[in-house]
């Protein structure tokens, strides 16, 4: 399978915005930004399964393409379940998968979270 057609979930930025309350304060909510194709899967290694037995979140691997920068810190959401992950490596922790793949794409470390 061409990894195009692998990256077939549609994910999307979340922003925090702000506005007035009208008693000189400001409400906090999160909107959908950018949308974007990409690749949300959840980790499942030994001893990944059993940090998560012991109360850690499930953790995901997020791929996409190599314009969309994510960055420790940032929250995606997937459109099609509305599950919401908060990315945890930084930057210079992506890995690259190979030009050879056909499609140049990224890949970040992401735990599953609430807003």
């Amino acid at each position: 399978m061409p990894l195009k057609d692998f990256l077939n979930d549609e994910l999307a930025i979340m922003n925090k915005v702000s506005r007035p309350d009208n008693s000189g304060g400001y409400i906090w909510t999160w909107q959908e930004g950018v949308h974007f194709p990409g690749k949300a899967i959840r980790k499942s290694s030994d001893a990944i399964l059993i940090a998560e037995q012991e109360g850690m979140k499930e953790i995901f691997t997020i791929t996409t393409l190599h314009i969309i920068h994510l960055e420790r810190g940032d929250y995606v959401k997937r459109i099609q379940d509305g599950a919401i992950f908060k990315v945890t490596s930084d930057p210079m922790d992506a890995t690259f998968i190979p030009d050879n793949s056909g499609v140049k794409s990224t890949m970040v470390y992401a735990e599953r979270t609430t807003l």
